[in-house]
């Protein structure tokens, strides 16, 4: 995953070979950056969180359980 900050805000990028592999790769960064914050005593507003996928193929679609 690769972290890029500006003032507060904070986006948190995600990569895989596949939708599933993004999937497993995003659940587990997620689960990191919970314990972290949850560690330094930060929480974080999830109604100001959003998540948006993209790919290079105009075909791919993320999987239906990707929420």
């Amino acid at each position: 995953a690769k972290i890029y900050s500006y003032a507060d805000d904070t986006a948190i990028v995600f990569t895989g070979s596949s939708w599933p592999d993004l999937k497993m790769n995003a659940e587990k960064g997620t689960a990191q950056v919970a314990l972290w914050m949850r560690n330094n005593l930060l929480t974080l507003n999830t109604e100001k969180t959003n998540y948006i996928c993209f790919s290079i193929y105009n075909s791919s679609q993320p999987c239906q359980d990707f929420n």
